[in-house]
């Protein structure tokens, strides 16, 4: 008897197939649900799905002995086959006798076939073709084409009944039950051939041993949750070529604000995971101290937790040369232009064995474009009729935007629909587009106004953050002015939160300048609207800005309230960086009013949380404030120690607190020989 209910996934999402299903998102809450079974089933996912590498599973698990009891098909299908990919993502039409041959070596019991959208009555002949040549002893397929959101949930229901242990005719016929209740698609559709009395549970003890999902992804790095993406054919294509290209070691995406570049990364690296050892994913946004040398000690942090970091490049290099690796880092147009020659040693250090970064930014960084090594893509142009519909479809079902959600059809092969008209006339803009059906919840009309206030108000918020990052601060609170006002004034009933977005970073400039007045109006209105969208971060951010305020303009009080409830929210987020914030702030106003034993725990609270997530500038700059505590108390051996541990990680860091720290140390010293006397 097995020790597992084994199940081989494979689940294809050609590119430049229309429409894209987006399955991604969907895979990751199918494998959860699958993770939480009191029996004991291993999944296994086909990675990346071709079928080359379907061959390869089946010959790998003749050889361990786990013969799959089911292969599960998620994709498109087709009047001759199923759809699986390429090395590149590009469509690869599997026929009934590619398949016989990879299954043939371990016939399966049950063969599930998710074909979506363009299932077609030659499916049934393709469960029949399996049933015939003994491939699988009972096959589940749709007649009809039925939408990627409904395969999945017909997948997750029949998988729990089988768990219940009913037989598949039984967990087929209430699956299909349960679509229709909920009034989803495909529900009075799907078919199934073979012996239907199948109980694939049988002889497995519940609570025995654990689920075990592998998705075969890295198992070193982290990436983030896949994101809902739509189209982008072309530059997945260019982009898994690169990652196939030895002999280079870098790509960057340069485009607009809101164009798609942080998702078309997340979704490349995700398709491209099984080309590395490990992966990592840094935002320049998460570094307080944004330099070249911060952003790869972060890096190396989340890919090798616990690998030394005194010099990130070169130790990132090192296990680079020894693990293929990828490198992601999102939003270097916050990075100043005097650390992008370092990143480009960076970049043209990188060993040619395959690894990669992929880096994006709004402008293009030109001492990165000038290597050679290096290819890049400027992304211009929005998504194109089709995805951008589809998207505003799909978007319109999940917000129940009713002007929306029933606007695309296909007629003859096409799209057609209010969800087209506003896909073109927002240039395919995926930002734009999402924002578009928030406008669409109080009516098409409101919508038809609407549009062309969303086109200005992208316009302006992206030429306030060009003219900000460059230092001309008041062109760039002039744009955010007027970004500010066109969203106002396009009465968006889902943006909130991007107006929130908008008047938190008009207050930090106005901060920057010295204008606490002006920067607490602007954040007031902020909160306020953070709450409405319960937005738990933009909450969390403005208080924390907020308190601050307070603590320069002598609110103590206040200001400890306000970091207790940021705290509140990022603790709960698990924002690790914002919580040391948080609490580093708040043990400096401890500290002001006379309370050092709690501004000390709250600065070593600060202390092991940035030592834990690999932030050692943030570290330092702690100790720094210990220093001065201990030294107020007479602790001069203590405070000698943090104060030139300071100085040394600052120095080595090359930043500009070196210099302060410094004094404050010389300061201590003269203070300590002065006691000695």
């Amino acid at each position: 008897m097995p020790d597992y209910l084994d199940v081989l996934v494979l689940c294809a999402d050609p590119v430049k197939l229309k429409p894209s299903l987006n399955l991604a998102q969907e895979l990751v809450h199918f494998e959860k649900v699958i993770g939480k079974s009191e029996l004991p089933i291993r999944m296994r996912r086909v990675f990346p799905p071709t079928l080359e590498q379907l061959r390869n599973e089946f010959a790998r698990a003749a050889l361990q002995g786990r013969q799959p009891s089911v292969f599960h098909f998620l994709g498109h299908g087709d009047s001759d086959g199923l759809y699986f990919e390429n090395e590149h993502g590009e469509a690869r039409l599997v026929k009934g006798h590619e398949l016989k041959e990879a299954l043939a070596q371990s016939p399966v019991k049950l063969a599930l076939l998710n074909a979506c959208w363009s299932a077609t009555n030659r499916n049934i002949s393709l469960m029949e073709f399996l049933i015939r040549e003994q491939l699988a002893e009972v096959a589940i397929g749709h007649a009809t084409p039925v939408a990627d959101v409904s395969a999945v949930e017909f997948s997750k229901q029949v998988y729990t009944r089988i768990t219940q242990g009913k037989s598949i005719r039984v967990a087929c016929q209430e699956a299909a039950s349960e679509l229709a209740e909920q009034g989803m698609s495909g529900a009075t559709d799907i078919k199934f051939v073979g012996n239907g009395d199948i109980e694939l549970t049988t002889g497995f003890v519940i609570g025995s041993r654990p689920c075990v999902i592998e998705s075969c992804l890295p198992t070193m790095g982290h990436l983030p949750e896949p994101p809902a993406f739509y189209g982008r054919g072309e530059e997945l294509v260019q982009l898994s070529q690169s990652f196939a290209d030895v002999s280079l070691t870098g790509f960057g995406l340069w485009g607009i604000g809101g164009i798609g570049k942080t998702a078309l990364a997340k979704a490349a690296a995700r398709r491209n995971a099984w080309r590395f050892e490990a992966t990592t994913w840094v935002d320049i946004r998460d570094i307080p101290h944004k330099t070249t040398v911060e952003l790869l000690r972060l890096a190396l942090v989340r890919m090798h937790r616990g690998a030394p970091d005194d010099d990130p490049m070169e130790e990132l290099c090192r296990r680079m040369q020894s693990s293929p690796s990828l490198i992601v880092l999102d939003n270097l147009e916050d990075l100043p232009e005097t650390e992008h020659p370092a990143l480009a040693r960076f970049v043209q250090q990188i060993p040619k064995n395959g690894s990669r970064v992929l880096m994006t930014a709004r402008v293009p960084l030109t001492t990165i474009e000038q290597l050679t090594d290096v290819q890049s893509r400027r992304m211009t142009l929005g998504l194109d009729t089709w995805d951008g519909a589809v998207m505003v479809q799909r978007v319109a079902v999940q917000k129940k935007c009713e002007a929306l959600r029933n606007e695309l059809r296909i007629e003859a092969s096409q799209p057609v629909g209010h969800c087209v008209h506003v896909t073109n006339r927002l240039h395919g803009h995926p930002k734009m587009l999402e924002l578009a059906v928030g406008v669409g919840l109080k009516g098409r009309d409101a919508l038809d106004q609407a549009m062309i206030k969303l086109i200005l108000a992208t316009m302006a918020e992206n030429l306030g953050g060009y003219f900000q990052t460059r230092g001309f601060w008041r062109l760039g609170l002039s744009w955010h002015q007027r970004t500010i006002e066109l969203c106002r004034s396009s009465g968006e009933a889902m943006d909130d939160s991007r107006l929130a977005h908008e008047l938190f970073q008009q207050a930090n400039l106005l901060v920057s300048r010295g204008d606490l007045s002006g920067a607490r109006v602007a954040l007031d209105e902020s909160l306020t609207l953070s709450q409405k969208a319960n937005n738990q971060q933009g909450i969390g951010a403005a208080l924390h800005q907020l308190a601050t305020i307070e603590s320069n303009q002598g609110n103590p009080s206040e200001a400890r309230r306000l970091l207790q409830r940021s705290l509140a929210i990022k603790e709960s987020l698990g924002d690790q960086l914002g919580l040391s914030a948080s609490l580093h702030q708040l043990a400096i106003i401890e500290s002001s009013q006379g309370v050092p034993s709690e501004a000390r725990k709250l600065w070593e609270q600060s202390v092991s949380i940035n030592e834990a997530i690999g932030y050692v500038a943030g570290a330092a700059a702690t100790h720094a404030m210990l220093t001065q505590l201990e030294a107020m108390e007479g602790n001069f051996a203590k405070a000698l120690e943090l104060a030139r541990s300071a100085v040394q990680v600052f120095e080595q860091l090359g930043h500009a607190n070196a210099e302060q720290v410094r004094s404050i140390l010389r300061s201590i010293e003269r203070v300590a020989a002065e006691q000695t006397k």
